[in-house]
């Protein structure tokens, strides 16, 4: 059968008039470009082994065309087969890659497109919805006036998607050493030296007992990178059986959105753009003003999520990458405080000069009305509603699964290069023990910066001074601290004792879920959606662990029982394809699209 005129013929399918071949999107199906009027063009996929038309016939009627006079207007197509031409992501150094830019690397080189039918296409499943909204591309399209180039939104993409860092801490000997000087003063309180105290062991035990030494301490053991969680006595035995050297601490981190917006900027004042400019203001007041610092790493900034992991030898042989926390201390803290950019417009120049001509009456000694006074609180509550201050940098990845989603991915992507089996991790039931001081101090106290502990011995166990409110939790949890700090004062101190000591740790649970009850919490949830596509679902299995009841000479635990866990086999097509393909770094793999995808 020949072409009928206004028929385009590609790769031997015959096409109707106002149908275009777009990228096939494999996995999804044959992809079309369909002219759908002022709306459009838009693409629709169409599964292997389906026919064209019945897609089409649902597009036009979606549009608001009658199918029927569309369809004889462009007439019938001919049969034919079409080869996939689309171009596969490109995974980066950690392994991901952004769908988002894949979409963009997939429009014609030389395209002059509709803004909004694109817009339209990004929210068919094209990409996650955390994505569109971190990138704001959907806004950006929408007040584009007139056609878009490629260049353009291949641009604006590369600008505005999510970047995400890493740090790996950790590895070397087991052995760690810890120097600490304590202050020596003479009978007139004055400091006239210091006296060296050594401190040495596991890399784990060391650090805390150095901690526990009121002091100044530096690490000799430079390759060496300790747990940053020092509480007292809080070994689990999942802390033991791990092969020599293979603790990790790994942190994924964000660049500061701000800076980057800034030199964006400069570029479009330097060139004339004005428009440009006064719309990447905008954006530089809504974007990751200033940087997030943990008490936890300091010298990192923008830590958005950090996990700790070491390898163990399972029983049945299998080489095992046993993780022991996931975090985003970011995250938490911003639950709590609020983020930037969830603020309200600022105040108008006329407020805000009746509000400083308001203050400055009131300064002087004069008495406002009570109108004036209640005008100058709503001017007040606007502005400080405004401002950032006091609220946690804006960041992507905010909902629970979603940076636990993150790190998960990251973590598979380590263990397919480094040979592992299987992932497994921490029971809720041992992370809440973790938490629960109760079970190993019997009194804690608070007065001014000073904190100190004793445990059921009536030994001391912690002994810190210039530790501010906000550093509390990193001592001894969140729960417990709030529960000090809500004490009454008995001059400058607070007190916790007996049961006030014992904290819930529900939400542990919760999240890293429990064997024994057959409960996956949301990690084993993560774990279970991102190893379905190569039929690997969470089950249990036993890892090497520690027995407190047994100890070596040195006091160390001994590594010579199991602990059953939750845990996920690694088939060798999964590490494979996540070496060689990499993963999308906002929401689930390709493969799920159209179940969960966009809200993951």
């Amino acid at each position: 059968m020949t072409a009928e005129a206004g028929q385009a013929n590609i790769g031997g399918e015959q096409l109707p008039k106002g149908v275009t071949k777009a990228k096939d999107w494999p996995g999804i199906g044959r992809g079309y470009h369909v002219d759908v009027g002022q709306d459009g063009p838009t693409t629709i996929y169409v599964p292997e082994g389906e026919d064209l038309i019945p897609h089409l016939q649902k597009t036009y009627k979606d549009f608001g065309i009658d199918p029927s006079a569309a369809l004889k207007r462009i007439g019938e197509r001919g049969s034919a087969t079409i080869g996939s031409s689309r171009k596969e992501p490109v995974p980066n150094q950690m392994g991901f890659y952004s769908r988002l830019q894949n979409f963009t690397d997939n429009l014609p080189d030389n395209g002059n497109h509709n803004p909004l039918g694109l817009a339209n296409q990004l929210q068919k499943g094209v990409t996650s919805k955390m994505e569109l909204d971190e990138t704001g591309v959907l806004p950006w399209l929408r007040e584009q006036k007139g056609r878009v180039t490629t260049q353009q939104v291949r641009d604006y993409v590369d600008q505005h998607q999510i970047k995400v860092e890493e740090r790996v801490l950790g590895g070397g000997p087991q052995e760690a050493e810890y120097k600490v000087y304590r202050p020596r003063f003479n009978n007139d309180g004055e400091q006239i030296g210091e006296d060296l105290t050594l401190v040495t062991g596991l890399a784990t035990e060391a650090r805390r007992r150095a901690s526990l030494i009121s002091g100044r301490v530096e690490k000799t053991n430079v390759d060496v990178t300790p747990p940053k969680y020092n509480r007292p006595e809080t070994l689990t035995p999942f802390e033991h059986g791990a092969e020599p050297g293979s603790y990790r601490e790994l942190v994924m981190t964000m660049p500061n959105r701000a800076k980057e917006l800034n030199r964006l900027q400069v570029q479009a004042y330097n060139e004339n753009r004005h428009e440009d400019y006064a719309k990447l203001e905008k954006e530089i007041e809504r974007a990751y003003s200033g940087e997030f610092t943990s008490s936890h790493y300091s010298d990192i900034p923008n830590p958005l999520v950090h996990t700790r992991f070491d390898s163990r030898i399972a029983p049945d042989g299998k080489k095992v990458l046993f993780i022991h926390e996931i975090q985003s201390d970011w995250h938490q803290r911003g639950r709590e405080e609020g983020y930037q950019g969830n603020y309200g417009p600022k105040i108008s120049d006329a407020e805000y000069k009746r509000g400083g001509e308001l203050q400055a009456r009131e300064r002087n000694g004069e008495q406002l009305s009570e109108s004036e006074r209640a005008e100058l609180i709503g001017i007040n509550t606007l502005n400080a509603a405004s401002l950032p201050l006091g609220k946690v940098p804006n960041a992507p990845f905010k909902n629970t699964p979603e940076w636990t989603g993150l790190a998960a991915k990251r973590l598979l992507r380590y263990a397919a290069e480094n040979g592992y089996d299987r992932i497994a991790w921490t029971p809720g039931e041992a992370q809440a023990e973790r938490y629960d001081l109760s079970k190993h101090i019997s009194e804690l106290h608070y007065s001014g910066t000073n904190l100190k502990a004793y445990d059921h011995n009536g030994k001391t166990v912690i002994e810190q001074t210039g530790i501010t409110p906000e550093q509390l939790p990193d001592y001894v949890g969140k729960e417990a601290a709030q529960r000090l700090l809500d004490q009454p004062k008995q001059g400058t101190l607070r007190s916790l004792t007996g049961q006030d000591l014992k904290v819930g740790g529900e939400g542990m649970k919760g999240f890293y879920g429990s064997p024994e009850k057959n409960e996956l919490g949301i990690v084993g949830g993560v774990m279970n959606d991102l190893g379905k596509k190569w039929g690997s679902k969470v089950g249990t299995s036993e890892i090497p662990s520690g027995d407190k009841s047994q100890t070596t000479t040195r006091g160390e635990w001994r590594s010579n029982t199991k602990h059953k866990v939750h845990s996920l086999d690694l088939p060798s097509s999964m590490k494979e394809e996540v070496k060689t393909k990499g993963q999308p770094i906002a929401g689930l793999l390709p493969t799920l699209l159209g179940r969960k995808e966009a809200r993951a």
